[in-house]
């Protein structure tokens, strides 16, 4: 979105452009960055003969929608995650049994990605992007040039969060938009100690056929803390 708003009416803002581009890589001269604009005036007569050109453009702006993603976490007993996640204690935590998973699925294991947590802003994603721009163009122009793997680049920058977050321990799973997601095996269930009866008793009902195991969250008499006694 930050390249196309170097855009008015169809025709790129140099100035924009260039600020952008020096905001976000410094390693790129002064006479590099002319001859790329030159080069980018020049592609903007061209449309009509390669309308490809105009859907890397299109392309870049859609690429938040070629992947999905599945969050997870490698705690389970954490009192914020708990009011934000469970419905402030009245919902549930899965555990899967990733381990089994694996063994069965040795071939998803490039899908799960862990979140770094950083307090530096990581500029690696504009400039990744920009990369795959030019990327795109070069091919659309028959020239030779670096080969992106569009949704590697994407899962590079959906996996990075602001330090604030690093309590959540967060693990994902990265796949495509609206896939359905494969089974992955339950370990045990958590329950909220507010979970509602009905629900309560449809999950202990759940564990009893496929032979999971449940644990009741309840308050710790000497801390603070949540404790968890098995039920099943």
């Amino acid at each position: 979105s930050k390249i196309i708003n170097c855009y008015d009416n169809g025709i790129l803002d140099s100035n924009k452009f260039q600020k952008l581009v020096r905001e976000n890589d410094s390693s790129v001269d002064d006479d590099s960055l002319n001859k790329g604009l030159d080069f980018i005036k020049r592609c903007e007569s061209l449309e009509e003969q390669f309308p490809q050109f105009k859907d890397s453009f299109e392309n870049l702006y859609k690429l938040a929608s070629l992947i999905g993603i599945y969050s997870l976490s490698e705690e389970y007993n954490n009192q914020v995650m708990w009011a934000m996640y469970a419905d402030n204690n009245k919902g549930f935590c899965i555990e899967y049994d990733i381990e089994k998973y694996f063994k069965e699925n040795p071939s998803m294991i490039k899908n799960l990605r862990i979140v770094e947590y950083t307090d530096k802003r990581n500029n690696e994603p504009i400039k990744i992007l920009l990369e795959y721009l030019y990327s795109s163009i070069f091919k659309t122009l028959g020239l030779s040039t670096k080969e992106y793997d569009i949704k590697e680049v994407l899962t590079q920058i959906v996996c990075y969060k602001n330090t604030d977050w690093s309590f959540q321990k967060e693990w994902r799973f990265i796949g495509n938009p609206k896939q359905k997601g494969v089974y992955i095996p339950i370990k045990a269930v958590y329950l909220g100690k507010r979970i509602d009866a009905e629900l309560r008793n449809t999950i202990l009902a759940i564990a009893k056929e496929n032979g999971f195991s449940i644990f009741q969250q309840e308050i710790n008499s000497e801390t603070t803390d949540f404790e968890y006694r098995k039920v099943l």
